[in-house]
């Protein structure tokens, strides 16, 4: 039996723009800091681009900017590109608000990423809790060494995180300096995070002081590195204790071998997922993951800080090794 039939059909077709195959992807920008001495970013870029990867997430990477003028040209560049939202960690927190005004006015949501941009109108803050990094430090100095000569070393002026890591310290320092069992030999700020600025502060300080130093607060793993390298020279290292933060590998490799003491743990992986949730959030007008408030000098901003985790030789396995955050060949490796 045939049936016939006609060569054309007429349907009547209704399209949902809701569709996931209709639906705008979202398109972030990024602008990272050079970051002088540091070596961070990097790591964060790479994480920010495997976590967008699963989010189905575009990202527009800005060249990493090594002064304000230079990262707000950069910005500006990624607003012509049609952005939706932007993620932004200043090269200078004090300067960056003029950043956020500037993305402001095409619309664009803006996710303060790290370092707190202050008095500027973000939407969103992510970093970890600075001033408890700051803690866990000095907790770590002053229960090793409760009496003794301390050099001081805080990061670049220019970054707010600098302040926070300092103030958290001192709250365990500064009781027993008042009352003369730590005696503070030298304090001085390194601007840009520069190792060779770290080496140079503490050469000067182990000459003045006939090498009898006890501990050195490093804000950053960078920053211990430049101290060390003045330590070796004068063959002490592994005599003074070194803090750092941010483990990474190299830092890792000097706790194995003794010459630093311990570094604070910030996985950045952790970072990097919660401001692209954030990001997407923002631009689909969805609920933000928010569990804390920052009063940035101008508005009271969602926020969520990160944990903080103290790494000495002790817990790399557990903490570095075993999560996957870095491998032995990363520690050892000969570009660190």
């Amino acid at each position: 039996m045939f049936i016939s039939l006609p060569e054309s059909f007429n349907f009547q077709v209704k399209y949902d723009e809701n569709l996931v195959f209709n639906r705008k992807e979202t398109i972030i920008g990024i602008s990272l800091p050079l970051g002088g001495g540091e070596k961070r970013w990097p790591m964060d870029s790479n994480f920010l681009k495997d976590y967008a990867r699963k989010k189905n997430a575009v990202l527009k990477f800005s060249e990493r900017a090594s002064t304000n003028s230079e990262q707000l040209t950069q910005v500006e560049d990624l607003i012509k590109q049609n952005i939706d939202v932007l993620i932004l960690a200043p090269i200078n927190s004090k300067e960056a608000s003029i950043i956020v005004d500037k993305a402001k006015e095409s619309n664009i949501k803006v996710v303060n990423y790290d370092r707190l941009i202050p008095n500027s109108d973000v939407d969103f803050f992510v970093s970890f809790n600075g001033l408890n990094m700051g803690e866990l430090q000095g907790r770590y100095l002053t229960q090793r060494a409760p009496i003794g000569n301390y050099i001081i070393l805080s990061g670049d002026p220019a970054d707010t995180n600098s302040k926070l890591y300092k103030e958290g310290a001192m709250l365990y320092i500064k009781p027993l300096n008042s009352i003369g069992k730590i005696k503070i030999v030298a304090e001085e700020s390194v601007k840009d995070w520069s190792p060779n600025v770290a080496y140079d502060i503490v050469k000067k300080s182990l000459i003045a002081n006939d090498n009898n130093i006890d501990a050195i607060l490093a804000p950053n793993d960078v920053v211990a590195g430049g101290s060390i390298k003045a330590l070796e020279e004068q063959g002490i290292a592994g005599k003074v204790l070194v803090t750092g933060i941010d483990a990474e590998p190299a830092a890792i490799r000097r706790i194995l071998e003794g010459t630093q003491s311990m570094t604070i743990f910030t996985d950045f992986r952790k970072e990097a997922e919660v401001a692209i949730d954030a990001a997407i959030n923002l631009v689909e007008n969805k609920p933000l993951t928010a569990f804390s408030e920052t009063n940035n000098g101008k508005k009271i901003v969602p926020s969520l800080l990160l944990t903080p985790v103290t790494v000495d030789r002790n817990n790399i396995q557990e903490v570095l090794l075993n999560s996957g955050y870095i491998t032995l060949h990363d520690i050892y490796s000969l570009q660190n």
